[in-house]
């Protein structure tokens, strides 16, 4: 693949990706708003936990893939028998695992609707696979169309549901049949591009599982500053009005944050991983800075705005501040976490961990304490200063790489 070449399926990924991150946050609160309104509150929150549960398990049965694939996938499609070998042993043992886990789900939980839920998170699992082999080849405009395209069909289809009056499991078949047709069509017409061309390194197999394990540790180890964890954690130190007030800042929050992660996605990986030079890191942290900094900006000019409304909650908003300006500021260097995982730096990698166990001593301490809901701001940001540490340490140790 030429330089030019991968310079426009860069920009063209980012694009796609910003689009569809739009389009399916939009969906997905239409669907929330309008279950809201014609499901029971007890329905209704039947179906936001069991989703919850299934995409927080989808998370945890990443293995690292997420950043593994993109770097690696481009490297076994250069010989035809070691990609197919590849996907088959990938597709095997993310199936195998998420099938015992998704078994077990349903022996130990009395949730109702478990066995879709179960269902449904097999095929999410097999989903976001199938999405990260698309994206290492950069055909991100191919899947994502194909996503819109199912995104829509659902939310017609659970509308239709909602006029008729149908009952919950028909809304969750439909969940499950939507992402089982994307999966399998996806899944059977994935073409591999004839220009990955060159010589299969040997120990590719080992040093893909290796990297694999490495990032999944390292990003199970990061998930205990993030919000599936934190939410119980600030309804237990701070009460339910302490839980709540955080989920809804943080959701705000990531409103801002994950516009910028997922637009960048899997391309910064995919980027350094065909060529890993000063250039393509500098073309990378700059298209970050374009999409991160506006979104700053908004946030310091809706803190002048917010603080002078008297009926602002003072503890919510200042929450949501820290929250905001933390996740931003640490996105602004995610090209620097990039090289490190495409160089396999491992040992800054998981020194920038060190905070991380600060963290997790602050939880420790701060358990054996009664909190008031006042301090809630000033613990937050704690915490948000111990991740923009990790991040200076990796940001540090990733300028010392010497580059082409």
């Amino acid at each position: 693949m030429t330089t030019e070449t991968l310079y426009r399926k860069f920009n063209e990924a980012l694009v796609w990706n910003g689009a569809l991150y739009f389009f399916s946050t939009a969906s997905k609160f239409l669907v929330s708003l309008l279950l809201y309104r014609t499901l029971t509150t007890q329905d209704f929150a039947i179906w936001a936990n069991l989703l919850s549960i299934v995409f927080l398990l989808a998370l945890w049965l990443d293995f690292g893939f997420s950043r593994s694939l993109p770097q690696y996938a481009p490297q076994f499609a250069k010989c035809p028998h070691a990609k197919r070998r590849f996907l088959r042993n990938i597709f095997m043992f993310k199936g195998a695992i998420t099938a015992l886990v998704a078994t077990t789900l349903v022996f130990t939980t009395h949730l109702p609707y478990i066995y879709l839920g179960a269902a449904l998170l097999c095929i999410e699992s097999m989903k976001a696979t199938t999405r990260l082999l698309y994206h290492s080849y950069f055909k991100h405009k191919v899947f994502n169309k194909l996503e819109s395209g199912i995104i829509t069909l659902r939310l017609v289809a659970i509308a239709l549901l909602c006029i008729k009056g149908y009952s919950l499991g028909s809304i969750f078949a439909i969940e499950v049949a939507t992402s089982l047709a994307l999966t399998l069509y996806t899944l059977l017409t994935l073409k591999v591009p004839h220009d990955y061309t060159g010589n299969l390194p040997k120990g590719l197999g080992r040093s893909f599982a290796r990297h694999s394990a490495a990032i999944w540790s390292i990003n199970t180890a990061s998930s205990f500053s993030e919000r599936n964890f934190l939410v119980p954690l600030c309804t237990l130190l701070f009460g339910a009005a302490g839980g709540a007030l955080f989920k809804v800042a943080n959701d705000g929050a990531l409103l801002f944050s994950r516009f910028v992660l997922k637009t960048i996605g899997t391309t910064g990986t995919s980027l350094l991983s065909h060529m890993t030079s000063q250039v393509q890191l500098d073309m990378l942290n700059q298209r970050i800075r374009q999409l991160t900094l506006p979104l700053i900006a908004i946030v310091l000019l809706s803190a002048m705005v917010f603080a002078l409304m008297p009926w602002t909650s003072s503890l919510l908003f200042q929450t949501f501040f820290v929250l905001a300006l933390g996740y931003l500021t640490q996105l602004l260097f995610m090209g620097y976490d990039r090289l490190l995982e495409v160089t396999h730096s491992y040992k800054p990698l998981f020194v920038s961990l060190l905070p991380y166990v600060l963290i997790m001593g602050l939880f420790a301490i701060s358990s054996q304490v009664q909190l008031a809901l006042a301090a809630l701001p000033a613990y937050v940001l704690c915490i948000q200063a111990l991740r923009l540490t990790s991040t200076y340490i990796r940001v540090r140790a990733a300028r010392t790489l010497r580059l082409e």
